[in-house]
């Protein structure tokens, strides 16, 4: 039996937990979402107006690697620089040794999910476990486990020409090997390193002055938005992303760090359950459209990263 996981917007967490758990190793989602570092820090992309309580150099690709890297494994990632021809043998060859990993993909053409028509160029993960003549057979975190998929679906999802993150085509993770038994004080201190050097990374970008005109990081991200809602001046897609997708998203992932932090370092965690309330708050404002609300729940927010930022880099 192939563990399922699922939680939707955990989806590449998510993924990651069930090939863990085929290889062994139990880890739940909200605990590899922390390791990813995605959720760290926050972006403000001016020439959209758009706004992610994520974090500028850690995508979920990068977040995955990470992960399973803390926790002391080793695997195979491939991806691929041509898209011409999705890898369909190669996938064969690894799924009869492990599942597979497979993101992001293209949620517009994953037809098992009744809203596909509606969700082309959305990012997403799943895990494979295994692959016929004409269908791969998946889990997919959002709800769907045991679907099946065409292949010709499956590459163009898996093309992802539509995720602006994307480096290269058709990348997926499979084959864990275990490296090293990490124990509880060492992924902490693994993890911290890592954290420490995602701000420090994003940081040195933006000192950058092509970087600095294309994103806005952090407590200055966090404010941009805030002011952009209190001076009328952001666009309905922005409403809907935050209402619908961010500040939910953002509150728990903030109470999953504060989690992760409170054995350890009970500062930075009483500050990611601040920022959990005060996302709440601003979500629950959002949903009721009080947008000047929103914004003045964001400044709090704001602070409360630089605060973060500054404790998380003098640990």
């Amino acid at each position: 039996m192939i563990t399922y996981v699922g939680s939707a917007f955990y989806c590449y967490a998510d993924s990651a937990s069930m090939l863990l758990a085929s290889a062994g190793q139990r880890v739940s989602s909200s605990r590899i979402e922390v390791l990813c570092g995605v959720g760290l820090g926050a972006m403000w992309v001016p020439d959209v107006g758009m706004f992610f309580l994520n974090n500028l150099t850690t995508p979920p690709d990068k977040g995955i690697t990470q992960a399973l890297e803390l926790l002391g494994w080793r695997f195979t990632e491939r991806s691929s620089s041509e898209a011409a021809m999705p890898p369909f043998e190669q996938l064969a060859e690894d799924l009869m040794l492990s599942p597979v990993v497979l993101g992001p993909l293209d949620m517009g053409f994953l037809k098992y999910n009744p809203l596909w028509p509606y969700l082309r160029g959305a990012d997403h993960y799943v895990l494979a476990y295994a692959l016929g003549a004409e269908e791969c057979l998946l889990h997919d975190p959002a709800g769907f486990p045991y679907v099946s998929l065409p292949l010709d679906d499956l590459g163009q999802a898996w093309k992802a020409e539509s995720i602006r993150y994307r480096r290269g085509h058709y990348r997926c993770w499979t084959a864990l090997r275990r490296q090293a038994e990490v124990s509880e004080d060492e992924l902490y201190r693994r993890a911290l390193g890592a954290f420490q050097a995602s701000y420090r990374i994003s940081e040195n970008l933006v000192a950058n002055e092509e970087w600095a005109a294309a994103y806005k990081i952090n407590e200055d991200a966090i404010l941009n938005c805030a002011s952009a809602l209190a001076d009328g001046a952001c666009t309905q897609a922005l409403k809907a992303h935050l209402g619908d997708f961010v500040l939910r998203l953002g509150a728990k992932r903030a109470l999953d760090f504060a989690s992760f932090f409170e054995p350890h370092a009970p500062e930075l965690a009483a500050l990611k359950e601040k920022q959990a309330r005060l996302l709440g708050r601003s979500h629950t404002a959002a949903v009721r459209e009080d947008w000047k609300a929103v914004a003045g729940g964001l400044r709090e927010v704001a602070g409360a990263e630089e605060e973060f930022r500054s404790v998380l880099l003098s640990q």
